[in-house]
């Protein structure tokens, strides 16, 4: 099995990586839905993170596996949504939005590394609680990546089109 501790920071950075991103996109982009959808995802990080955090600080105090709690909440975009991130009037002027295509594709990389990373941990671990907390992990870094790719399969040919991608 590997080292708790060191399983639990590389989730925090993991975690951070991802909010430090989010919430660069939801400081940059002008696309009012974009700005609330980047920064709910953004807090979904820092929600792991504290979970995170206060497991290895239990963890680090007591030298032994500390009880887990449970996340709360649910993530925080609408995956029922058409279009889960951006609004309508967004793709209207899609040729413009180079920041926010490319913020969705670096999305989708780190979500689909977390899910993998978590999805990982989950399976090197011996204890069914971490087991659990890490495919909740897992679950909810899901969630986020199908949103995303929803809502890039919604504008990649308009994107690809407006941008000249097309070899006509």
């Amino acid at each position: 099995m590997t080292d708790i501790a060191h399983m639990l920071r590389l989730a925090m950075q993991s975690e951070r990586d991802g909010y430090n991103h989010y919430a660069n996109a939801a400081l940059r982009t002008e696309d009012p839905k974009a700005k609330e959808v980047f920064q709910g995802l953004a807090n979904d990080e820092l929600l792991h993170h504290k979970a995170l955090d206060e497991i290895l600080k239990e963890y680090t105090q007591q030298g032994s596996l500390p009880n887990i709690p449970p996340l709360e909440g649910k993530a925080s975009v609408d995956v029922d949504n058409f279009s889960p991130i951006f609004s309508p009037e967004f793709k209207q002027r899609i040729q413009d939005k180079h920041f926010e295509i490319s913020a969705l594709s670096i999305a989708m990389t780190l979500e689909q590394g977390a899910i993998s990373f978590y999805t990982d941990l989950a399976g090197k671990t011996d204890n069914s609680t971490f087991r659990a907390f890490f495919t909740k992990l897992a679950d909810w870094e899901k969630t986020h990546l199908e949103a995303l790719s929803r809502q890039m399969g919604y504008l990649r040919e308009s994107y690809w089109a407006e941008s000249r991608f097309e070899p006509f």
